[in-house]
This record gives structure tokens, sequence and C-alpha cells, in this order.
């Protein structure tokens, strides 16, 4: 049986802030203002969950789930520690408006400084196509 992470912070509701903005939101250019806030900071979840397969110093995971209240997100991850690299897919999607296309963050690079990079081009479409609120 691999390896399995599964954890859970009961009644900690996360901070539904970037839900509140996307209500707010009916332009791209408002990404900036949208997406302040993922970039630190903490996450309070209800589960994260997880399998990993470990070998030769490389850990993998291809099913990362976590939920919260206002959220519920997939991952998948390879850390090479031989080479202290990382590479992560997050896709985010919020509860609370379920059309929305996901927040897609990628981590990339050395486990100490990867590069963060933000996939918006979903989202931006989505806020182009959406009415004037």
């Amino acid at each position: 049986m691999p390896p399995v992470l599964s954890s859970c912070q009961a009644n900690q509701p996360p901070d539904p802030a970037v839900s509140a903005r996307l209500n707010a939101s009916n332009r791209a250019v408002d990404l900036p203002g949208l997406f302040r806030g993922l970039a630190g900071g903490t996450t309070r979840y209800r589960t994260l969950a997880g399998d990993f397969r470990v070998a030769d110093g490389v850990v993998r995971s291809d099913d990362l789930r976590l939920v919260a209240d206002a959220a519920a997100a997939r991952a998948e991850m390879t850390i090479d520690l031989p080479r202290w690299l990382l590479h992560s897919r997050l896709e985010l999607r919020l509860t609370d408006h379920p059309a929305a296309p996901p927040f897609a963050i990628t981590l990339d690079g050395p486990l100490d400084g990867p590069r963060r990079i933000f996939d918006v081009n979903a989202i931006e479409g989505y806020l182009l196509k959406r009415p004037a609120q």
C-alpha cells in the first residue's frame, strides 16, 4: 500500500476573499485584484488527502485533493530530492462559482525557490464573457 496523506482541520472556514472578489469582478483587467493573496499566506481547509509513491529519493503524487468551504483543489506533484527540484500543478475551483474555470498554479524549479506560474487564460476568458454586474 502506498503512503497516504490525510489531514483534517474541521470548524476553520477558509477566507472566502477570492470568491468575493470574483463576485465583484466583471472585467479581465480585474485579474491582479482577483489573484491577490494567492501567492502566499495560509489556507484553512477541511480535508487534504492523496497517495504518494517514493522511489530513489523522488516523491510523486497525481491525486492530491483539498476540500475547503469555499473551494476544492486537485494537484499533482513530483519532488526530486537528489536533484532538489519540485514540479507541481494545482487546479483550484471556487465552490460558489461552479461555471468558472479553475485557477491553475504551477510551481517549478528548486525546492527552496520554485517559479510560480499562474495560468489566467481560462479565468480571463470567463470574465470577458460574463455579463457586467
